[in-house]
This record gives C-alpha cells, structure tokens and sequence, in this order.
C-alpha cells in the first residue's frame, strides 16, 4: 500500500501537447512493481493533444471542465464526473474546448517500459 499525491513542482508539457501541463502522481519505471501510470493534466482553453496514436490504455476521468477527444470512432465531450477509455493503437485528438481550465485524472496501463 502506498499513499500517493500530485506533485505540482513537476509539471510539464509532453512532447505532441500544448497549452498544458501534466503533473504526475504514480510513474511507471522499469523498477516499480506497479503496472499503472497515473498523472493529473491541466488544460488551458483551447489547450490539448496534436492527432497521434496512443500506445497505452488510457482513462481520461475529467474532474473539472470538459475536454473534447476525437478519434476514428468519432468525436466525444467530456465533462466533470465522465470518463473515456481510448485502446492502444487509436489515434486521437484532444482539447479543451471551454472557457475555463479543464482538471482531467490519466489513468494509463503500461504492461512494459519501452525501450
């Protein structure tokens, strides 16, 4: 068992997004026996993701705010208190299209660290 807590010295903005920041809370390492990455996003409006493949199972859990993710299977809003699941291997698109930050939890399956 172990408590964990957003660690907000570490914010930064991965490769392929923009106008946001993640924030990790549980990072899978070649050396942790957790099989689950789980960080805390702030997207500013008009903030997201550019189109990519996404190579992990991913929860997007908003918390505040609403994003709006679009794939091949169309495009979904997001609001405080939904979720969406997006599979390996599915391109998407995400951004926040309100007027005020959106609060989203990432919950992303990484079975193996890639090389």
């Amino acid at each position: 068992m172990k408590k964990l807590t957003v660690d907000y010295t570490q914010g930064k903005t991965p490769p392929n997004h923009f106008d946001m920041k993640s924030f990790p809370i549980l990072d899978r390492t070649p050396d942790s026996p957790n099989k689950l990455a789980l960080a805390q996003s702030l997207y500013l409006p008009g903030g997201g993701v550019n189109s990519g493949v996404q190579p992990f199972e991913t929860v997007y859990f908003v918390l505040d705010g609403e994003i709006q993710v679009t794939g091949e299977a169309g495009e979904h809003r997001v609001g405080a208190g939904e979720a969406l699941l997006v599979l390996p291997g599915e391109t998407r698109t995400v951004r926040n299209p309100g007027t005020e930050p959106a609060r989203v939890l990432l919950i992303i399956s990484v079975p193996e660290i890639p090389d």
